[in-house]
């Protein structure tokens, strides 16, 4: 009986019947992309914190630092598996001046703290749009695309 209710519904009503047909497909079809999506973002950021392997913790200092204290109090702390001093340089944005081929621009306006570091060895790697460790030669600064 409720089957014969569903058959006369469909044949009555097609073109209501088939738009919500195509809503919900719709829909479903939105709701996988969507959970795909944010599977890939995910992956996506813990495949390039295991390549970059950034620091967790960063500690900012000015001034004299004394290299032997750190290492020793670091090697206390159990829960510290790893860490490096790298030496940065402050500079300001309109001290740097960006030139491509009929093009240039300055920083002055840029809202970040601009700070030249080393590449490091092992850790906080500096990487390219595929992931891989930027070689620098001697002399060359590697500037991230956000500063673009």
């Amino acid at each position: 009986m409720e089957w014969n209710m569903i058959k006369n519904d469909l044949k009555r009503n097609k073109m209501i019947n088939l738009t919500l047909f195509l809503f919900m497909t719709l829909s479903t079809i939105l709701a996988v992309l969507s959970v795909i999506m944010a599977v890939q973002t995910i992956t996506s950021v813990n495949r390039l914190y295991e390549t970059a392997e950034p620091p967790h913790f960063l500690q900012m200092h000015k001034g004299d630092i004394n290299q032997v204290e750190i290492d020793a109090f670091m090697a206390d702390q159990a829960e510290v598996t790893d860490w490096q001093t790298v030496t940065m340089i402050n500079v300001y944005g309109e001290n740097i001046t960006i030139t491509k081929e009929n093009d240039s621009f300055n920083l002055a306006d840029n809202q970040l703290d601009i700070g030249l570091v080393t590449q490091s060895p092992g850790k906080d790697l500096l990487l390219d749009a595929h992931h891989e460790t930027i070689e620098l030669l001697p002399g060359e600064i590697a500037m991230p695309i956000i500063l673009k």
